[in-house]
């Protein structure tokens, strides 16, 4: 197998970068919000948002997923308040934004408000019965978050969670699905009444199945997103599947508008999910999802948020990177540590993937009569000139690879590497796995040879990553 990176052709730049959701939706009841909900510790425990924080600042992120829901501020019709208690977890995860420049993609998940809920409907599932009421609420919150609090770092803002389907959140009568386009006007309009310019996106849906043509909103939106989790590439070369090639169009469809499109939750759910299921932290969940990350950034996608960075992990599947929750006992953990090996795999594209890191032109020749050979492979520079190549191998069997490298002045490169292997180790030990395993040198005809291991990630960098041990005490 060689892989060709041509180091002189820049694609495109992220405008998002790489993170994860982090919801700060702590309160109430939670019949039907799955994992958008607990596994925070609470507000006032300083020890545990520092905990927090540090896992954060290792994994690196730069694109967050801001979650909350209307009852947060909302409660009561004639009651805006910005201040109470089920607001502060949401200032917690803001602040560490705010000092780390992380790109915040605020979101409202849904009402959950009885008083605002379609007459005899699911308050949780509800699209709001009074749409104007809704809007100057949701432009007050962005005017206090902004102007008052003084929160640069929020870029986006999204008024509901995968609209659309019968199982989600903006729905009318006999829980069918509403049209979303009267709620973002009611609130573009309600944002510019109080001169608050922060983008609106959409639509969030969920699946890459969606045409564009499903959504006409184009004059209120900012940026667009979807989200994916069952989608079936098979074994097409980059951007040979149906999935991408819609991807494709939605992408350029927005940049043709000077807007970015984004995937702002994704997760695979081949391998189980719901209750307790581990299936999303698994192994094979983790290989399939950075597949999704290297075939959705060929296809042009400028920002990912995985879901999630926390979550009890017992209401639809342990979808965590970090373990908060004692499942057994149903509290708390003293001592936060990363789920592996879902944490892993995350980290090692999230400590190299930035925001503004350019995507590079790559070719691969494991294709063989036009389906691809269960490798794929993408190429960036980051903000700082650091060239990062990304090898997934999607197979047991190892396999002999060459580098090419064209227009590249780097002569040294380091390499990570994750395998099944990798994440036998107790947590507090799998993270050294995350160190450069040796410094590898590019020959005098530009190129550099290894062994690609099979169901494998491997990193190649200009740039070596220290590793700090340990990140959750």
């Amino acid at each position: 197998m060689k892989i060709t990176v041509f180091a002189n052709q820049p694609r495109f730049a992220m405008r998002g970068g790489f993170g994860a959701s982090w919801h700060a939706i702590e309160q109430g009841p939670r019949q039907g919000a799955g994992s958008a909900w607990g596994g925070n510790p609470p507000a006032d425990d300083i020890a545990g948002w520092q905990q927090l924080y540090r896992h954060a600042d290792y994994l690196g992120l730069s694109f967050l997923r801001a979650e909350l829901e209307q009852s947060m501020y909302h409660p009561e019709r004639d009651r805006l308040d910005f201040e109470w208690a089920p607001m502060q977890p949401l200032y917690r995860i803001l602040d560490w934004c705010q000092r780390r420049d992380a790109g915040v993609f605020l979101q409202l998940m849904w009402t959950n408000v009885a008083w605002n809920a379609y007459p005899g409907e699911d308050p949780l599932h509800s699209a709001p019965w009074d749409l104007q009421v809704f809007a100057d609420g949701v432009a007050a919150l962005c005017k206090h978050l902004i102007r008052n609090r003084g929160y640069t770092c929020i870029r986006w803002l999204c008024i509901t969670n995968e609209p659309g389907c019968s199982f989600s959140w903006w729905q009318g009568y006999g829980n069918q699905p509403l049209d979303i386009g009267p709620g973002l006007r009611c609130v573009r309009q309600a944002l510019d009444k109080l001169g608050v310019s922060l983008p609106l996106a959409g639509p969030d849906y969920t699946g890459l199945h969606w045409k564009v043509q499903d959504f006409r909103c184009d004059e209120l939106i900012g940026a667009y997103d979807l989200h994916c989790y069952l989608e079936h590439f098979g074994l097409r070369p980059l951007g040979g599947s149906e999935p991408e090639r819609n991807l494709r169009r939605w992408v350029e469809f927005a940049n043709a508008q000077g807007k970015p499109f984004f995937l702002t939750e994704f997760g695979s759910m081949h391998y189980g999910w719901y209750g307790q299921h581990p299936g999303p932290g698994s192994l094979m969940a983790s290989l399939a999802n950075c597949e999704i990350v290297l075939r959705c950034l060929h296809a042009g996608v400028e920002g990912f948020n995985r879901w999630s960075f926390v979550n009890r992990g017992d209401l639809d599947g342990q979808w965590q990177l970090v373990d908060t929750w004692n499942v057994s006992t149903d509290r708390l953990l003293s001592v936060f540590t990363p789920h592996c090996p879902a944490y892993l795999f995350f980290a090692l594209i999230s400590r190299f993937l930035k925001r503004q890191s350019t995507v590079l032109t790559t070719a691969n020749d494991a294709i063989i009569g036009g389906w691809q050979q269960y490798f794929l492979q993408q190429a960036i520079r980051d903000p700082d000139g650091h060239i990062i190549l990304f090898v997934l191998a999607y197979t047991e069997e190892a396999a002999k690879l060459s580098i090419r490298l064209e227009g590249c002045e780097h002569r040294q490169f380091y390499k990570y590497q994750l395998t099944p292997e990798s994440c036998k180790r107790p947590p507090a030990e799998a993270i050294t796995e995350l160190a450069c395993r040796e410094s590898v040198a590019v020959s005098s005809i530009d190129e550099i040879e290894g062994t690609i291991p099979g169901l494998s990630l491997t990193v190649y960098s200009t740039l070596r990553m220290e590793v700090l041990q340990p990140v959750y005490y």
